[in-house]
């Protein structure tokens, strides 16, 4: 494409008629049998089926998939996950700052049956909980790049006679090379509702890597609690 031309992203309708047939063939490898591969895959499948998505903006509630697979121990899947092979994983001093496990987890049913207007939803919600923290250096645990104050650095006309901040791009905390990205630590995942409507799956990961592991806790689950209520509105 020529440079500096906005590029079309290609999508698929939400209208319920595509469906995806996935084949995994596995075998034996590094004394790890066939089968602890296949139910480990299994297991990645239904994380993603049930808590994530596919392609840009998957973690804002697009590219949702459904696999028909049933977990009735949602809360263990992680664990199980990690011990179905047994890898060692190692965390050297550095990182075991940054190595939280505690997940928030929220499931919200809306009677919205347009898939499109419960993302406007969410997003509004989310709008919201970012504009109550335009100032606050904190917010910066909701992802980066991003940025305080401002907008611009000359005041706007009806910012005039008030105080002014030109705006500030917020890094994080730690020290880290790269501190000016942080993926976004809340996962939105969307299914039809048997009752009509659809259920929404809200995944949050709190973590001290930008912020305080409390600011970062405590920031998402006001968000959580704000798409909760503008869900329940309507």
């Amino acid at each position: 494409r020529i440079r500096g031309e906005r590029k079309q992203r290609r999508f698929i309708e939400p209208n319920g008629d595509s469906v995806w047939q996935l084949e995994i063939t596995t075998r034996n490898v590094a004394g790890i049998s066939n089968v602890q591969v296949l139910d480990h895959a299994k297991l990645a499948l239904s994380a993603l089926c049930h808590f994530g998505g596919v392609g840009a903006k998957s973690r804002k509630g697009f590219g949702s998939f459904d696999c028909g697979i049933e977990f009735p121990d949602q809360d263990s899947l992680f664990t199980r996950m990690v011990q179905s092979i047994p890898w060692k994983f190692h965390f050297d001093d550095s990182e075991k700052t940054y190595a939280e496990t505690g997940a928030l987890h929220e499931t919200v049913t809306t009677r919205l049956c347009n898939p499109w207007q419960v993302l406007d939803r969410i997003g509004y919600a989310m709008q919201i909980v970012a504009s109550e923290h335009k100032h606050d250096p904190g917010k910066a645990v909701l992802g980066l790049p991003r940025q305080i104050h401002g907008p611009r650095r000359e005041p706007l006309p009806h910012q005039r006679g008030h105080r002014h901040e030109p705006p500030v791009k917020l890094v994080a905390d730690c020290g880290s090379p790269v501190r000016n990205r942080f993926t976004a630590p809340l996962a939105i995942h969307l299914s039809k509702s048997p009752s009509g409507g659809y259920t929404v799956n809200l995944t949050a990961l709190p973590s001290g890597y930008v912020r305080d592991y409390d600011v970062s806790e405590n920031l998402l689950v006001e968000a959580m609690d704000k798409i909760k209520e503008v869900l329940a509105n309507g």
